[in-house]
């Protein structure tokens, strides 16, 4: 019983008891008393009135007490006579006071009330010598209807109240039920479980944020086995051969040259570890929505320039002809996010474009939009790999990027649709790449000519 008063349905069951019986108690109590007080007068003024009307008809000689009681009492009404006043009052039948049997004898017309359950009023007088009393039909009277109709309807309204207030607190505590049932499997790791709640009420907004927290942890919990899978695939190779060249070093037969060989192989398998470290880094974060933008206004294509500049060995090495198209343009969005973007995109350029080729950067502001392309003449890509090759790790020709991790044009493309942008590429083996970045007009402030 002490569970029960601590869940939410006794809870309601209480709350409905205080907010409805209660106040329907005292209503009905203080309707009832004074409405039947009302009426008590009333049918007494009727009594007294009757009983006026027989004294009346009987001294006047026209009746009889017997046909005049016949004559005036009707179905409605009860009459009784005594052959005294102290039969009267040995009855017992009615409460009365010193002053009403002196008006009783004094040959008046008196009221009170009867003393059975019922308590109806009556209306005692004297006709030829005897005492009559008369009173309401105790299954037709005014008073005994009104009290019944009063009760009956209490009753109803009390009924009908109770089973829609349960009906009500059964569908609220089921609607609850059901998100506390789902909260307990999303407990136990089942994070496919969702809430059917159509409601646009404040449980309805309840289970669909429970959907979305769950769908959520399905994808964070997808994520972070992906990551864990990937990582330990990923570091395997790397670390392999770290762990290699290492004991290599440590043999005292090894020249020199040799050993200068292999920490280079070190250092350049470490500094692969780092930069994979923190690209999965920023993805877990886009992932799991840990990086907000920064927005700030700066030249778009000043900032493309900084990065082109930024791998200058890497272009000057191949020797490689750039063809740059850059219009003024100030931007807004995160100024640090977006390097990463043009460095990822441009570093690829550079590493696929064949030596003494042509590396092309273009920026073109129409239709309200930003669209800059990166485009090389390298080998290009075969079209069964063009719909992966956004996806992590994979690289479309592993022979020729073993340095690369697979993660860079990932980080391309999150970046890009944090702003509201798109990414996209077109390429054909043997004629080059063309990476297209697509940005918002929202954000577009082109630089003014003055």
């Amino acid at each position: 019983m002490k569970r029960f008063f601590h869940t939410i349905y006794g809870r309601f069951l209480i709350i409905f008891i205080g907010l409805l019986f209660i106040p329907m108690m005292i209503s009905f109590t203080l309707l009832f008393t004074i409405q039947l007080d009302r009426i008590r007068e009333d049918v007494e003024l009727q009594l007294n009135d009757q009983g006026e009307i027989l004294q009346t008809l009987v001294t006047s000689g026209s009746f009889t007490a017997e046909e005049a009681v016949d004559l005036v009492i009707g179905d409605i009404l009860v009459s009784r006579s005594y052959d005294s006043i102290a039969d009267w009052r040995n009855a017992g039948e009615a409460d009365y006071t010193d002053k009403q049997i002196g008006q009783l004898e004094a040959g008046q017309v008196i009221t009170g009330t009867l003393t059975d359950f019922r308590e109806l009023p009556y209306a005692a007088f004297e006709l030829s010598g005897e005492i009559y009393m008369i009173s309401p039909n105790l299954n037709n009277n005014q008073i005994t209807q009104f009290r019944d109709t009063t009760i009956y309807s209490f009753l109803a309204v009390a009924l009908i109240g109770s089973l829609l207030i349960l009906f009500a607190i059964s569908f609220l505590t089921r609607r609850l039920k059901q998100i506390s049932k789902a909260s307990r499997q999303v407990y136990e790791g089942n994070y496919a479980v969702k809430i059917q709640d159509n409601g646009n009420d404040e449980i309805g907004d309840l289970a669909r944020q429970f959907n979305q927290m769950a769908e959520e942890l399905e994808t964070n919990e997808y994520l972070n086995k992906e990551l864990s899978a990937v990582m330990a695939h990923e570091f395997k190779t790397p670390v392999s051969s770290m762990i290699g060249f290492a004991a290599l070093l440590q043999k005292e037969v090894v020249p020199d040259e040799k050993r200068i060989e292999y920490a280079a192989v070190i250092e350049r398998e470490a500094k692969r570890l780092a930069q994979l470290s923190s690209t999965l880094l920023k993805l877990s974060k886009f992932d799991h929505k840990l990086i907000h933008l920064t927005k700030e206004s700066y030249l778009l294509d000043e900032q493309i320039r900084e990065c082109i500049l930024m791998l200058q060995p890497h272009w000057e090495t191949k020797e490689l002809e750039l063809e740059i198209n850059l219009p003024e343009c100030t931007w807004t969005g995160d100024r640090e996010l977006m390097s990463q973007v043009w460095i990822n995109l441009l570093k690829n350029a550079v590493q696929h474009s064949p030596q003494y080729e042509k590396l092309s950067v273009k920026m073109d502001i129409s239709d309200g939009e930003i669209r800059v392309e990166v485009s090389d003449t390298g080998e290009g890509i075969d079209p069964q790999h063009l719909e992966r090759i956004f996806e992590r790790f994979y690289q479309a020709d592993r022979t020729r990027n073993a340095s690369g991790t697979g993660l860079g044009l990932s980080l391309v493309k999150k970046i890009v649709e944090l702003h509201g942008g798109q990414v996209t590429v077109q390429s054909s083996p043997g004629n080059g790449s063309t990476f297209i970045i697509i940005l918002p007009d929202t954000l577009i402030k082109p630089e003014s000519n003055e």
